[in-house]
């Protein structure tokens, strides 16, 4: 949420423009508002032996950083606080909840994001490396 002094910093730029530079950031504006959902996005189902370390919503996909058990029987210290996590997309299509694993950085999984809401269709076929 932007400050108090932002919000007048931005108002003082907007009266300085001229009508071609608001025609601009208005159309600018409107292709971000576009990724945004029309619908809530999806809850991701709770998963054993995940944990949620970090959510961001992006259009009408759910990108969750999530750290996973090693499988090791026996293993009391999981997950391992120096294991890395991993970024999941979530969103829905068709009435369900799909769900990609779309790498290690959220700079992957946001583009992953940016595909899967500016195509609004099936994306699972594709590798992630071609998604980016």
């Amino acid at each position: 949420m932007k400050s108090e002094e932002e919000w007048q910093a931005l108002f003082v730029w907007l009266e300085t423009c001229t009508r071609d530079e608001l025609l601009h950031v208005i159309f600018l504006a409107q292709e971000q508002m576009k990724l945004w959902p029309s619908e809530n996005p999806p809850t991701p189902p709770a998963t054993a032996g995940r944990v949620i370390v970090d959510t961001r919503l992006f259009g009408g996909v759910t990108l969750q950083l999530e750290k996973k058990r090693c499988g090791k029987e026996g293993c009391q210290s999981c997950p391992h606080p120096k294991a890395g996590g991993y970024w999941y997309a979530y969103w829905s299509e068709g009435g369900k909840t799909k769900s990609r694993y779309v790498g290690k950085s959220l700079v992957q999984a946001q583009a992953f994001a940016h595909r899967v809401q500016s195509e609004g269709k099936r994306v699972g076929g594709k590798a992630v490396s071609d998604l980016a």
